[in-house]
């Protein structure tokens, strides 16, 4: 089995009006990706290529925004993903040595912190929530269906436990 830790790469941006450590997110989700990754691997072609994972933590404002151009949807939501992992497959033979980027994941940063009062939640365990959810969707976990969203809802409290609770709140 191909060791992804030395060829993934995880960048997660945030503006610096949230007052945001994204190393702890970065991690989980790494591990979150890794775990998904050793699941498709068989679908593929990755030998010496370095993955790129992007999650940006934006505003409801900004959020808003990305649904409405892309989804069509003109209202703020807690995140949304875009997978490249089948267009990106397509392109290995072309770009040997180029980085595949896998995917790009908003999460909001307003939306956390208002649903984590609702929930009793904390934040950090919000936002936690909403990249494992995230970086579940760019490896092809799908939520439109009742059965699907069952599935992804256990996967996702399995990670939760998994890398998070450990040390995290």
């Amino acid at each position: 089995m191909r060791n992804f830790k030395q060829f993934l790469k995880i960048h997660v941006y945030a503006s610096r009006r949230f007052p945001l450590q994204t190393k702890e997110f970065r991690r989980l989700a790494h591990q979150v990706a890794r775990d998904e990754l050793s699941r498709i691997r068989h679908k593929l072609q990755l030998t010496g290529r370095n993955l790129v994972l992007n999650i940006r933590i934006v505003s409801n404002r900004q959020i808003q925004r990305i649904n409405r151009i892309f989804l069509g949807k003109d209202s703020p939501t807690d995140v949304i993903s875009f997978s490249y992992i089948d267009e990106a497959d397509l392109s290995f033979a072309e770009r040997e040595h180029a980085p595949c980027v896998l995917g790009d994941v908003a999460v909001s940063y307003e939306m956390a912190s208002d649903r984590k009062r609702r929930l009793r939640n904390s934040f950090k365990k919000e936002m936690a929530l909403y990249i494992i959810h995230g970086v579940l969707h760019v490896f092809g976990h799908d939520d439109r269906e009742e059965k699907h969203r069952q599935k992804m809802n256990r996967k996702q409290r399995g990670y939760l436990k998994k890398y998070w609770m450990r040390g995290n709140g």
